[in-house]
């Protein structure tokens, strides 16, 4: 529901600033992906590892992984469908069955039913091995992703201001306002603003060139959210941490 509020807020911001910007009408499908869809997984698990202290790290790694569910199914699917709906006619509900999905929804299981105190080490140690190269294949994925655009375009410069304040600045503000004024427990406080704060999803990229459709902005709005993101996020950090000390104590 979290990640569902979160596109959704993500939408409404968007359209606020097509309204500002005219010109952005001809790349409205790709300009309220950009803004609503955001790099909701490697990036907060890496940050998550190297920022949160053990105790606390392990809490909002499961609800990052929680939260993914929700947010694959909705980018993979409604995500996917308005983005690429010309060549893709109809909404798919085998969309829904990702392999992400797939993986959490049988982990979930298998706790739930209490089946996974007895797999067995052998298999648990190779996964759990596997399961470590995440995080730094993470790093891999988002830099080949970054690697395909053309940053030599300057045509739709004035567009990616837009969306760079939109995303980087209104967003998490947004955010950082909602966690004042409802004072949630601190590990979804953190996830709120994590995920207000990330830059556009490397996924948009893969659906434009899954479906074989011209991508207008999309590539440039990615590379330009990510490099940007790298000054703005420890300034918003640095406010969380001085106004929680007036929510958590």
């Amino acid at each position: 529901m979290l990640s569902i509020f979160i596109t959704l807020i993500g939408f409404f911001v968007g359209v606020l600033f097509l309204r500002i910007d005219k010109g952005l009408e001809k790349f409205k499908k790709e300009f309220l992906s950009l803004v609503a869809f955001q790099n909701s997984g490697y990036l907060p698990l890496m940050l998550v590892a190297l920022i949160l202290p053990e105790g606390r790290r392990e809490v909002v790694f499961v609800n990052i992984f929680l939260f993914l569910i929700g947010f694959d199914l909705v980018i993979w699917s409604v995500g996917a469908f308005y983005l690429a709906k010309e060549k893709k006619e109809k909404l798919e509900i085998t969309s829904l069955f990702t392999p992400p999905i797939i993986a959490d929804i049988l982990a979930l299981t298998l706790i739930a039913i209490g089946l996974n105190r007895f797999i067995p080490d052998f298999i648990m140690k190779p996964a759990s091995m596997l399961g470590d190269c995440g995080l730094p294949l993470a790093i891999f994925v988002v830099g080949a992703n970054l690697a395909f655009v053309d940053i030599r375009s300057k045509a739709n410069y004035k567009h990616i201001i837009n969306l760079s304040i939109a995303k980087l600045l209104f967003m998490p503000l947004a955010f950082l306002g909602l966690i004042l004024l409802v004072k949630p427990p601190y590990e979804i406080a953190f996830l709120l603003l994590l995920q207000g704060t990330m830059p556009s999803a490397t996924s948009l990229s893969v659906i434009m060139r899954r479906y074989d459709t011209q991508d207008n902005i999309i590539s440039l709005g990615i590379f330009w959210t990510h490099i940007l993101f790298l000054f703005t996020l420890p300034l918003l950090l640095t406010v969380f941490s001085y106004f929680k000390l007036f929510i958590f104590g």
